[in-house]
């Protein structure tokens, strides 16, 4: 993949001018904003050894670095189709649209509750132990 790199002011410093690198990818367009954004007009057309298609996609091209899917999941902080252990509490939406399908929020309560007296969410689905 192709990138045009230059450089912008970011600051001036009294006499001093501090500049920030910028690379975007190359096409027309972002050509045309380089040469418009370029400090002293100037900037380079980079080939880069590694394109989108190539594995793993790294994080400056959106992707995780990952070498694995488990390894993507993981550092994204997902968990698999296959399913795993939440660590903390998993909330699910709330609506009163029973057609609706989706994960739901479920309470148990002890037999005898006076269910009436529960306050819960719209759509939760209330158990009662026998």
């Amino acid at each position: 993949m192709k990138w045009i790199k230059y450089q912008v002011v970011q600051d001036t410093n009294g006499e001093e001018v501090i500049l920030l690198t910028k690379k975007i990818g190359h096409s027309e367009a972002n050509l045309a904003i380089a040469q418009v954004e370029a400090y002293n007009g100037e900037y380079t057309i980079e080939e880069d050894s590694k394109s989108f298609d190539e594995k793993p996609l790294a994080i400056e091209f959106g992707g995780t670095d990952a070498k694995t899917a488990a390894e993507a999941l993981n550092k994204l902080g997902a968990m698999p189709k296959s399913g795993g252990t939440f660590t903390g509490n998993a909330v699910a939406a709330t609506t009163t649209d029973e057609a609706t399908v989706m994960l739901r929020n479920i309470v148990i309560v002890e037999a005898g509750t006076d269910l009436t007296m529960i306050s819960v969410p719209a759509g939760t689905i209330i158990m009662q132990k026998k």
